[in-house]
């Protein structure tokens, strides 16, 4: 049996034929001179059956379950993105990775899902094996865990052994915030620190310091750098004393590191940036909700256009989120004509809308926020 090219599909009625399991890219063959799939068919239905059942009974499983294939998909961030949405509209907690955990994928954690450092973008595999044994390298070192180190010690004796790319992702999506320190204050110190030479970090190693200030003045007054490296390392010294710019994090910073490296932001959203006084409703209250004029607040994550043929305007389906979960949207030919400017993926914006019985929302009024 082999892959033929259909040229018609006819109807014939009902008929007996023959269904057996074979290998097929395109999961269709042939019996009898009739194209069938009923075997995969039989099997989509049975997976759908038992992961519906595996959601209802064991969601923390469930969703641990799906978000570990997450890498399998041909678009792992979206998936990803969809996945947590849909666990936080079932009222599962997801946490962001953390090296300190030293998981490489996603775990259970208390009754929570969280990220592994290898559900980070730009870190593989093969990186997490490596910075995980790096890291257990310089715990035998110092003898302490990591959960044990200091910022300071971490900066010095860990972070500069591991990829570049690895640490400047692990820092933007918070998996080294346990320090308390801003985001952007540990990456504008890890880049300092790794314009040292080899020679002048570990003469730092040698001494006591607390912080990257003091361990720095400390290389400036000594005799290891020449006359051309201490002017470079007073350089470095003036500006970690005095920043070019404010350390802190903003949310749309935050928000847009940890959608582009994880699929989704889950320390904060766009939304809480935003004036959502109005709100009167959320994702998850939705399902529940039997009040008219809904008003939500959200990002929008898709938006497909669709033109029905006996009509010359097109209309919209939309997805949105907030904090607590995602919603699904319709947009009419009207509304979409009125507010379609506003509709593009990533915007957030405040919609007005009654419920469907399909728990979708119908647009009637969209605003900037």
């Amino acid at each position: 049996m082999h892959a033929e090219r259909i040229i018609a599909i006819k109807r014939i009625g009902i008929a007996k034929t023959v269904d057996i399991e074979v290998k097929s890219s395109n999961h269709i063959f042939y019996a009898d001179y009739i194209a069938t799939q009923n075997s995969h068919a039989t099997g989509y239905a049975e997976t759908a059956y038992f992961c519906a059942y595996a959601k209802a009974h064991f969601p923390l499983h469930f969703f641990c379950s799906w978000l570990s294939m997450a890498n399998d998909k041909q678009k792992p961030l979206e998936e990803v993105s969809e996945l947590v949405q849909d666990a936080k509209s079932s009222g599962i907690n997801i946490l962001g990775p953390s090296l300190f955990i030293k998981n490489e994928g996603f775990v259970i954690e208390d009754k929570q899902i969280r990220f592994g450092v290898g559900n980070v973008k730009g870190v593989g595999k093969s990186s997490v094996v490596e910075t995980l044994l790096k890291v257990h390298a310089v715990e035998i070192e110092l003898k302490k865990s990591i959960s044990e180190m200091t910022w300071y010690e971490l900066l010095i004796y860990v972070l500069p052994k591991l990829k570049k790319a690895v640490v400047s992702n692990l820092i933007g999506v918070g998996a080294l915030s346990k320090f308390g320190l801003y985001r952007n204050q540990m990456l504008f110190e890890y880049i300092r620190v790794e314009s040292l030479t080899d020679r002048e970090l570990n003469w730092i190693k040698t001494g006591k310091f607390n912080n990257v200030i003091d361990a720095i003045s400390a290389l400036h007054a000594s005799s290891i750098p020449n006359v051309k490296r201490k002017v470079v390392i007073d350089s470095l010294k003036q500006v970690l004393i005095k920043p070019p710019s404010k350390m802190n994090d903003s949310i749309d910073w935050v928000s847009n590191v940890e959608e582009t490296l994880l699929g989704i932001s889950l320390t904060c959203s766009k939304l809480d940036a935003c004036d959502v006084s109005a709100v009167n409703c959320t994702c998850k209250e939705l399902s529940e909700s039997s009040q008219k004029n809904i008003i939500l607040s959200l990002q929008l994550d898709r938006v497909s256009e669709w033109r029905p043929k006996d009509r010359p305007d097109p209309m919209a389906f939309l997805t949105g989120r907030d904090s607590t979960g995602s919603v699904e949207m319709i947009v009419s030919q009207k509304e979409y004509k009125e507010y379609g400017f506003l509709l593009f993926k990533g915007n957030t914006i405040i919609v007005t809308g009654n419920k469907n019985k399909d728990n979708k929302l119908s647009v009637k009024k969209v605003a900037q926020i």
